[in-house]
């Protein structure tokens, strides 16, 4: 930069030290690059500026947009404008988290170089457009990356999965339901309707809050049905609505009812459908609880397993069973049976199956065969489910067996056909179809035929006869007995069929299945094959010139028979018992190998096998858990299978004939000690359980361990005390001790306190004055005083123990030594009385007990309120506390009483609206955010229960400046230029004295506040050399060491008028002309953004004549606000709002009117957090 001169400013330092000049540049900028040149006595230097400047954001924004995220609703036009600084061009890209954007689309992107602004516009915004933006911007110097959260609003979704119904009354209901799967757009409640039965409107029920998932609905009307929605909400309006079935209100415990008129209409009434379609049978029922059901079909139950077809539904209303793509074998009768706990009821309806016919069982026989003519006969198709119309006959060539030609058609009563247009020794198949309205159904095919005049007659080998003659044929229990058999020869072909036992075999296509599609063979096959399906199996092979038998024996091999009987049991004891049981008599025709022994122990469900018999025999010694309770089971076993199982025998305790004593009771004592050994007693127990005591069993563990160790045996301890040796010096250990007999070991006892292994010492003195000091209804806290004496040691602590009246036992309520002079006792029953001991413990030893000369009772003890003097709270209470504006008061008052009482805080007596107090169990706590000075004062907590009410005060002082004075500002002695003004002192001084009061004014006309004085003492002042003939407003304000506070005005302008002169008029003419002129903004409104709690001016200045009527208005509505100041003077018009809150953004418009005209200007005013 040659041109202009730099010099010396704020922006430019220059420097010379010896001989050597420097310049610098402060704070450059990008504005500052460019050419320097230096000339001093003919020296002429020269050098280029060259500033890095990378992209950067104003800290202030991101703050802002940190605090306040970008919000747009669904389907609005979304704007995002970055302010940048930094060396141009400039760059940008943008991504949303998820994938980058590109400007196409709803995305359009801008950067303004000239302006340093960037913009990315989203039109229209999606519920998927919220989340974090990110954008890049970068240029020569480096880059900078901006995170933008985006919130997108929208209406919610609905609540998730199905409205669920319980807990029917007869007048209510339960309904439940799940928050949206859905959480991009927030949820606020929710709301329920319910649909009225009578005019099928919805009329709303309920709002609940969003943490609600459930809401019961009464005042309902039994027997009527009624169905509800639930729709979530939120600032934006209501989801969709998730509906729930429709439900009766019935009475609890009614079983399941079903209208007479239904029964009647589906027992009446069947169900046809077409085959391949969707038969479905619904029942409306009614039941509380919603009733449960099983479907069966020709008395077989429906299952999923089986029938995969078969779909069942049941609702609080109906029941229902679906069967797609529908067969002819699914027609028949099905029979629901409806139930709950309450009762039940079955219910039959009829479903017929439109199908073609189904020849699939029927026979085509030869009734003749000459050399031109065959004559056929067949059996009708079973199914009746549409009237037959007629047959068709067709015929092929055998050697050609897919091309068929029709010869013939009957009626549908008629079952035979003669063909005559046969050529002779030519071999043909015939096959027959039915007709019926449904279409023609799939034929029956007959076997070869060769048209010749000879016949002869079927025949089997003879060594095919023998074989099945010689052995029979023996399939196992379950398995598949399958008999086929070679033929040869037969004109006409023969008619195969079975018996069995004398009397013919039925194929039912299920279990037993007639094959007759293999000419050459006979075929016929047993599924699951059981011991009824064993006997004399007889073929017929015949035609019209023959016919024979072939008879087949076969043998079922079965699993054993149920064993019968009951078990028995023999030599009972806590080692085992032996079991007896009888001999299965039907061995299932294979020999019985051995018997397998199952147990079951009392409580549980499953079985297990336990051993197996050797042999035959019938005997076994099962062994267990002493003590336990088992039941036992038996089953055979034979080369094919097990058989089933015994009935259960009944429940046997293994135990000997006595039982294990009692365990040890009482307390386990010290009695003596050294550095390894403890001695130790306890009361010997008096249940031996039948059996002499043999002796006692002591185990031992250190302190703080888990396991463990056995000390001695049974015969080393005959009396109730032992030395037990080898221990660690010092070691605390705790013992537990077991009574022996012949039958074992009691239960351990309760183990003992820790004892120390140290030398014996003195034990120490006893407490004394045991006493009450309070109680609940389940605990007591008792106070004492010390033992004087320690002992041989210092004192542990104390030991507390409580007897229930009419109880024998002591029971210890500490988990260890008590340190100090009280303690609570915790678990107590109710109401019951109790006695009490002490006694004190050094490492060694301890006291005898000291006993409570009176029953203590479990019941709560009226306290009167009565608070807990922190060290804080005495220095509040003395002092008073003090905070500056702005901080938050906190008092933090402890207390105890019973019952709890109510607590009230007042400022002065009066309730402290402002206040958030948080009152719990022994504390209330009292807090103020934002204080200011007229939240000085007295403090004043009282606490009521029924025992009486206690008070406690605190002084606070908010050091603030000092609230506005006192109004009114009177004004007196008004002259032509000057007026007297006085006003009362502050409510409040702000927590320090005021210094002055401060004088302003501000004429009619402008916006702007003059100070006349600052160091006014008293309360009046006398305002002077004011100019004449204007308009003034005055304000006071007081001032302390903190500041200047609020100001007190003049309610009304003051006007200065000047002295009138008298004036001769000498001629007065007079022309008559219309003055007046409609209302003009001269200067409109202007739209404001401002934070919220602030003050908020909105003005305007509207000229006409006669001056216009002046109205405000907000939203369409006029203003009647008494908290909103508003003035007009002189055409100024101004609205006021001195502390601005959100409910105040909104449009404002200024409508002024007079007789000859109307005007108006309106602004927008945003109130932000």
């Amino acid at each position: 930069m040659t041109n202009p001169s730099i010099r010396k400013t704020k922006k430019y330092e220059m420097k010379r030290n010896r001989g050597r000049y420097m310049l610098r540049v402060k704070r450059a900028s990008v504005d500052d690059e460019g050419h320097y040149a230096f000339q001093v006595r003919g020296c002429h230097q020269e050098a280029t500026l060259s500033c890095s400047s990378p992209p950067s954001v104003k800290n202030s924004w991101l703050d802002m947009l940190r605090k306040t995220p970008m919000r747009a609703k669904v389907g609005e036009k979304l704007e995002i404008e970055i302010p940048l600084d930094g060396r141009a061009p400039m760059n940008i890209t943008w991504n949303n988290g998820r994938t980058s954007l590109s400007n196409h689309g709803r995305f359009k992107i801008e950067i303004d170089n000239d302006r340093r602004v960037a913009k990315l516009t989203i039109d229209p915004v999606r519920t998927e457009d919220t989340g974090i933006y990110e954008a890049t911007v970068s240029n020569d110097c480096g880059e900078v990356q901006i995170e933008i959260p985006v919130q997108i609003i929208d209406k919610p979704a609905p609540p998730s999965g199905q409205v669920a119904l319980s807990d029917v009354t007869a007048n209510s209901v339960k309904l439940n339901w799940n928050p949206p799967i859905e959480h991009q757009s927030k949820v606020e409640g929710y709301v329920i309707e319910m649909k009225d039965p009578i005019t099928g409107k919805w009329t709303k029920v309920a709002d609940v809050d969003r943490n609600t998932h459930d809401y019961t609905v009464g005042g309902l009307k039994e027997g009527d049905e009624y169905q509800f929605r639930v729709m979530s909400k939120n600032e934006l309006g209501l989801s969709d609505p998730l509906n729930s079935e429709c439900v009766v209100p019935l009475s609890p415990n009614q079983a399941p009812r079903v209208e007479p008129e239904v029964i009647e209409h589906l027992a009446h009434n069947p169900i046809y459908v077409k085959a391949g379609a969707t038969a479905s049978i619904k029942i409306p029922c009614q039941g509380n609880p919603p009733p449960s059901v099983m479907w069966l079909h020709e008395d077989e139950e429906i299952i999923p397993s089986k029938h995969h077809r078969a779909k069942k539904y049941s609702s609080m209303n109906e029941v229902e069973l679906v069967i797609k793509k529908c067969k002819a074998s699914d027609s028949g009768t099905y029979e629901a049976k409806i139930f709950n706990n309450s009762g039940g009821i079955e219910v039959m309806a009829n479903v017929v199956v439109l199908d073609v016919p189904d020849m699939s069982k029927s026979r085509v026989k030869f009734d003749k065969v000459t050399d031109k003519c065959v004559g056929i006969s067949w059996t009708k198709p079973e199914d009746g489910s549409s009237p037959l119309k007629g047959y068709v006959i067709e015929r092929c060539v055998a050697d050609n067996y897919e091309l068929w030609e029709k010869v013939g058609e009957v009626p549908g009563d008629a079952t035979k056909f003669d063909c005559d247009k046969c050529k002779e020794d030519t071999r043909y198949y015939f096959r027959v179809s039915a007709l019926n309205d449904q279409g023609q159904g799939a034929p029956v095919t007959s076997s070869p035929v060769t048209c010749a005049t000879a016949q002869v007659a079927p025949t089997v080998d003879d060594a095919v006869i023998a074989a099945f003659a010689k052995a029979p044929i023996k399939v196992k229990f379950g398995q598949t007995c399958r008999i086929n058999i070679p033929m040869k020869g037969g004109q006409p072909p023969p008619t195969v069929t079975w018996e069995k036992d004398g009397k013919p075999i039925e194929d039912d296509g299920h279990r037993v299945v007639v094959d007759h599609s293999d000419h050459d063979a006979a075929h016929i096959s047993v599924h699951k094959a059981v011991t009824d399906d064993a006997g004399k199996y007889v073929c017929r092979i015949k035609n019209s010139s023959g016919e024979v038998k072939i008879p087949v024996q076969v043998e079922v091999i079965a699993p054993p028979a149920k064993v019968e009987g009951d078990i028995k049991f023999n030599n009972v004891s806590s080692k085992g018992v032996d079991l007896e049981w009888t001999p299965v008599k039907d061995d299932g025709g294979l020999p019985v190998t051995n018997y397998i022994i199952e147990r079951k122990e009392e409580g549980r469900k499953v079985w297990s096998q336990v051993g197996k018999t050797p042999g035959t025999t019938c005997k076994f010694h099962a062994t267990g858990i002493p003590g336990k309770k088992y039941q036992y089971r038996v089953k055979a076993v034979n080369g094919a299978a097990e058989g089933d199982t015994s009935k259960e025998s009944d429940l046997i305790t293994l135990k000997d004939d006595f039982d294990t004593p009692d365990k040890v009771q009482g307390e386990i004592n010290k009695v003596d000690s050294t550095d390894d050994s403890i001695t130790i007693n306890w009361e010997p127990v008096t249940n031996d359980g039948g059996s002499p005591i043999i002796g006692y069993v002591v185990e031992r563990r250190k302190k703080g361990q888990s396991g463990w160790v056995k000390c001695n045996e049974p015969e080393d301890c005959t009396k109730p005390e032992l030395r037990v040796n080898r221990l660690q010096k010092g070691g605390d250990y705790e013992f537990r001790v077991m009574a022996v007999n012949a039958a074992g070991e009691s239960d351990p006892s309760v183990p003992s306190r820790a004892y120390q292994a140290t030398m014996s010492m003195a034990p120490p003195g006893e407490p004394t004055d045991l006493k009450l000091l309070d109680s609940t209804n389940t605990t007591m806290t008792l106070g004492w005083r010390e033992a004087d004496l320690c002992g041989g040691s210092d004192i542990l602590g104390y030991e507390i123990e409580l007897k229930m009246e009419g109880d024998e036992k002591w029971v210890p309520y500490s988990s260890g030594p008590i340190r100090g002079n009280r303690f609570t006792l915790k678990g107590l029953q109710k109401g019951k009385s109790y006695q009490a001991r002490i006694r004190t413990l050094n490492k060694g030893a301890h006291s005898r007990w000291y006993y409570m000369n009176k029953n203590l009772l479990a019941a709560e003890t009226l306290i009167l309120p009565e608070f807990k003097m922190t060290p804080e709270l005495e220095v509040a209470m003395r002092k008073g506390i003090e905070v500056k504006a702005g901080t938050t008061i906190r008092l933090h008052v402890p207390y105890h009483a019973r019952p709890r009482p109510t607590i009230k805080w007042t400022r002065d007596g009066e309730v402290i609206d402002e206040a958030l107090v948080n009152d719990m169990e022994g504390i209330s706590q009292l807090q103020i955010r934002g204080t200011r000075s007229w939240h000085t004062g007295k403090y004043t907590i009282a606490l009521t229960n029924s025992s009486g009410t206690k008070t406690l005060d605190i002084n606070c002082v908010v050091i603030d400046v000092p609230t506005a004075p006192i109004g009114p500002l009177a004004t007196s002695n008004i002259t032509d230029s000057g007026v007297t003004l006085t006003w009362k002192a502050p409510k409040h001084d702000g927590g320090n004295r005021i210094k002055a009061y401060t004088i302003q004014k501000r004429e009619a006309r402008g916006r702007g506040w003059a100070t006349i004085s600052g160091k006014v003492r008293d309360c009046k002042y006398a305002v002077t050399d004011l100019p004449k003939g204007r308009s003034f407003h005055f304000q006071v304000s007081a001032e302390n060491e903190i500041g200047l506070g609020e100001g007190l005005q003049t309610k009304d302008v003051i006007f200065f008028k000047q002295k009138v002169e008298k004036v001769q008029i000498e001629e007065l003419t007079h022309e008559e002309k219309d003055l007046r002129k409609p209302p003009q903004v001269s200067v409109p409104l202007k739209s404001r953004k401002v934070p919220d709690g602030v003050k908020v001016t909105l003005s305007c200045s509207i000229s006409g004549k006669p001056y216009p009527n002046i109205r405000w208005m907000k939203n369409g509505m006029e203003i009647c606000d008494k908290n909103i100041f508003k003035e007009n003077v002189i055409g100024l018009c101004r609205l006021v709002i001195k502390k601005s809150r959100v409910s105040d953004s909104g449009v404002y418009k200024v409508v002024a009117t007079n007789e000859v005209g109307e005007a108006e200007t309106e602004a927008t005013l945003t109130i932000t957090l």
